[in-house]
């Protein structure tokens, strides 16, 4: 467990189990849930959590461990990006989005 203040946090402390129920609660209303924000900080469950999940619904990890590989396709599929490291990129991307005809709110002329 990353914090000790957290564990528990799932439910239980069998990792395993508590990735059932999540899962199991997530894919029995995938009509609703259009995604789960993760930070499992073990590259294997996070995907092995993207790979059970309903295909209604998105798996964004937002860990920095092992977040290209995260984020990366393959033939089982891929996780949606989001990383607070994309911050130090706005302006730039601000800047290319007006150039590509979207609307900017500064930073760049």
């Amino acid at each position: 467990m990353f914090d000790p203040a957290l564990s528990g946090y799932w439910g239980t402390a069998d990792l395993d189990k508590a990735m059932d129920t999540a899962v199991a609660i997530i894919n029995a209303n995938a009509a609703k849930v259009d995604g789960v924000k993760v930070s499992l900080l073990d590259k294997q469950r996070e995907i092995d959590m993207r790979r059970r999940l309903d295909s209604r619904s998105r798996c964004t990890p937002v860990t920095n461990f092992n977040y290209a590989e995260l984020i990366a396709a393959n033939a089982h599929g891929f996780s949606h990006a989001l990383l607070g490291i994309f911050d130090a990129i706005a302006p730039v991307a601000s800047y290319a989005l007006v150039a590509a005809g979207g609307r900017r709110r500064g930073g760049f002329p």
